[in-house]
């Protein structure tokens, strides 16, 4: 009962910490896009800079 018991608290607690490793993924993706906004409009506005239209 008590192999159970220790098993069971194994289980959860490796659950515990896949739900948690799977909301810290999500927030690092959505900061990695939010990143890739800002450097591709800077990128943009640097091109646009150095090599101005005729």
């Amino acid at each position: 009962m008590i192999f159970l018991a220790v098993t069971m608290g194994f289980f959860a607690e490796s659950y515990r910490v896949y739900l948690n490793d799977r909301s810290k993924e999500k927030e690092y993706i959505i900061s990695m896009v939010e990143d890739l906004e800002t450097d591709s409009a800077f990128l943009e506005l640097s091109i646009n800079k150095l090599i101005p239209y005729h």
